[in-house]
């Protein structure tokens, strides 16, 4: 649905989507059983978030898209954009990772969103 409302200078368009979007948004941090964060490169990143779908998932994992947009190597924590029918199986595959490097380790989803801008601030992080 689209309606547009016109003002002195300018035209707004509002639009209104029914249905799912394409992409969802996930933020999910990588935790280690010593609390310690660990220098993990985003290439390390993605190809453990990919050998996890892969082990889940077999063969027809490797077709599941998973875009790592953001990643912060100080806390382990990666934003990633997958598209709306695999978000589930994206997100099954990162809950039971247990390991890197031999070292125990757990993928926590901290935020989820069909919004990339619903990712920047976190309600429950704000003081009141």
């Amino acid at each position: 649905m689209t309606e547009t409302t016109k003002g002195k200078d300018t035209q707004y368009q509002r639009v209104v989507s029914k249905g799912p979007l394409p992409f969802q948004y996930i933020k999910v941090k990588l935790e280690f059983e010593d609390g310690q964060p660990r220098d993990v490169g985003e290439s390390h990143m993605k190809a453990l978030i990919n050998s996890m779908i892969r082990e889940v998932y077999g063969e027809v994992g490797c077709s599941l898209t998973s875009d790592v947009l953001k990643y912060s190597p100080k806390d382990c924590t990666v934003i990633l954009r997958v598209t709306h029918k695999n978000l589930v199986k994206v997100w099954s595959s990162l809950t039971l990772c247990g390991s890197f490097e031999g070292e125990p380790c757990a993928f926590r989803v901290l935020q989820t969103s069909p919004h990339l801008m619903a990712l920047a601030v976190n309600s429950r992080d704000l003081d009141f």
